[in-house]
């Protein structure tokens, strides 16, 4: 077995960090190779002539799973060092026996720090599930693990919970689709482990209270997604967490509320509590959450919360003119803030204005609305311009942005830093605006989709400028394949149309 290394060294002679290219070949023998000056002269190493520190590196630059594995099959060599390399591990529905297998591979791979088991797509035909004498194993032989990530192993309870315990080194801990897991099993772990520092939640349905996070000091990211006996009010009985917590994600069941039982919420003060200040949190993201009218309840997290940078809000109900205003007083720091806003929500003008105003650092926006009303936009004119014309925006995203039109386009020239421009169904935009981008020095991606207003010759000023990294058209009726494909617009360019929306 022979290796082949072609390495280059960069123009700057300050760097030490010189470009390796690794083939392992299955061949005997390689005639010729093209070398970086042009000659033909290869240059080719047994891989026992190498010493073993670069040998070692070489192996340790393989990031992709497959080419650890083929580079391990070739020689006993490279066998050894991916079994002392090898920290992560992802396993699934191939893993027959489960618990007889996986104590072969925390034998084989004695340093592994990060396991991965999903059974997303498993059917009885293709064996037993790993069960909780399975974790019980798995924390026998693999002491060293911290990070840990279990999505729809629906065999697991609690007991496997008590069983990480063993794990003293664990900081990560991810649940998916875990239906045996409930709030006794978290409790039981949060109360013997203390250097948990991530966790995530998703689609636990058995899962119905947070209080097992009271007295949990050091957590700095906290996933709560689609856990249908999780409501907002449980956040605020999470006590000391909030001391560390850096990024918060709490996406509420949507599909088990109705607009009468949410505005009771809110009027009945279902949500109002004494919050700490969360003077650590800086990612906020917040789907199908309830805001009430006062500043009390999710209120709190927008008005309190000083070092925020980034936010976003989907489909909550409440969001107020004044939740936003706070929030531009309060994080001046603010670098991304995303809102998509319920049908029958509207954000007046003012709240936009403050965070241009205020948030002088914002670069990346994203405005939309789940409305079907094309002539219909829940934000105003004056609140846009102000965003593109005082903030450093490298990416927008407009969506439903009526009456946004070619005024606002123009405005765009102002915006010499915007490197991403998404313009979905602002059908007051026409080709006249869309002149625009070929002034704009660092735009790179560009995607239009569903806009009545715009046809091909909108993309005329970019023939054969080959301005664009990557060009996206979808679902316009107006814009023609022809009109985009193989014009050197872009390096890539992406179509579809699909006009079933318009019916």
């Amino acid at each position: 077995m022979k290796m082949m290394i072609k390495e280059k060294e960069e123009e700057d002679d300050d760097s030490e960090n010189d470009r390796v290219y690794v083939w392992v070949l299955h061949e005997c023998f390689l005639e010729e190779e093209t070398t970086w000056e042009g000659s033909k002269k290869p240059m080719i190493f047994l891989v026992d002539k190498l010493p073993n520190h670069i040998i070692w590196d070489i192996m340790s630059r393989l990031e992709m799973t497959n080419d650890r594995n083929a580079a391990s099959l070739t020689c006993k060599l490279l066998y050894q060092i991916d079994k002392k390399q090898r920290k992560f591990l992802k396993i699934g529905t191939g893993l027959n026996p489960a618990n007889e297998a996986l104590v072969l591979l925390c034998n084989r791979f004695k340093n592994l720090q990060n396991i991965e088991i999903s059974y997303d797509g498993w059917s009885p035909a293709l064996g037993k599930m790993l069960d909780d004498d399975g974790i019980l194993l798995l924390s026998k032989h693999c002491p060293n693990l911290n990070e840990l990530s279990l999505s729809h192993c629906c065999s697991l309870s609690d007991y496997s919970l008590m069983s990480t315990v063993s794990f003293s080194n664990l900081s990560s801990l991810k649940l998916s689709f875990m239906p045996g897991i409930t709030a006794t099993g978290l409790m039981y772990l949060f109360a013997r482990n203390k250097n948990l520092r991530l966790l995530h939640i998703i689609q636990c349905g058995n899962v119905t209270s947070l209080a097992f996070l009271a007295n949990h000091q050091v957590l700095e990211e906290l996933w709560i997604k689609n856990c249908v006996g999780v409501h907002e009010y449980e956040l605020f009985s999470m006590g000391q967490i909030w001391r560390n917590l850096r990024l918060l994600w709490f996406e509420a069941v949507r599909n088990i509320r109705d607009d009468e039982s949410m505005i009771g919420l809110i009027e009945d003060g279902y949500l109002q509590q004494d919050l700490i200040c969360f003077d650590s949190l800086e990612q906020l993201y917040l789907k199908n959450c309830v805001f009430n009218s006062g500043r009390e309840g999710m209120a709190c997290l927008l008005e309190r919360s000083r070092k925020l940078k980034f936010v976003d809000l989907d489909m909550c109900f409440g969001v107020s003119d004044f939740n936003l205003h706070q929030l531009s007083l309060q994080s001046s720091d603010l670098r991304a803030f995303r809102i998509k806003t319920r049908s029958d929500i509207i954000i007046p003008y003012s709240s936009l204005k403050d965070i241009a105003t205020n948030c002088s650092k914002l670069e990346w926006v994203s405005l939309s609305s789940d409305s079907e009303m094309p002539c219909f936009s829940p934000y105003k004119y004056d609140g846009i311009m102000s965003l593109i014309e005082k903030c450093p925006l490298s990416y927008l995203s407009l969506d439903l942005t009526y009456p946004f039109n070619d005024v606002g386009m123009k405005a765009l020239s102002s915006a010499q830093f915007l490197e991403t421009l998404e313009i979905m169904r602002c059908q007051q935009i026409t080709d006249e605006g869309m002149k625009v981008l070929s002034g704009l020095p660092n735009l790179r991606y560009l995607f239009i989709v569903k806009c009545l207003g715009i046809t091909d010759n909108a993309f005329k000023p970019l023939f054969e400028s080959y301005k664009l990294d990557e060009l996206g058209v979808f679902d316009c009726p107006n814009i023609s394949p022809q009109g985009v494909c193989g014009r050197g617009i872009a390096s890539c360019v992406r179509y579809r149309q699909d006009l079933t929306w318009m019916l």
